[in-house]
């Protein structure tokens, strides 16, 4: 999965001065249908799972709703507080 900042146009005007704290990625959709669901937990910038006292402990960003398109699924990923990552923001 490739993962990027977001850069276009478009996405500044819908996340404004927000958008630095967001990654985006296009996915397959007839691969993907159905795995991503917003508020999932997503460990991006070289963090990773292990020894987590819970699951999603140590995630540092959490899925905004997929977006169907016609042939792949864009989703959006939000900066989260890693001392708050447990709780919906």
């Amino acid at each position: 999965m490739n993962v990027q900042p977001l850069t276009a146009e478009a996405d500044l005007k819908e996340f404004g001065i927000n958008v630095e704290q967001f990654y985006k990625t296009i996915i397959e959709k007839d691969k993907y249908y159905g795995v991503f669901k917003e508020g999932d937990v997503a460990y991006l910038d070289g963090i990773m799972p292990e020894g987590e006292p819970q699951h999603g402990f140590n995630a540092n960003y959490r899925l905004y709703p997929p977006r169907n398109q016609n042939k792949c699924i864009c989703i959006f990923f939000k900066r989260i507080n890693t001392k708050s990552n447990l709780r919906n923001e």
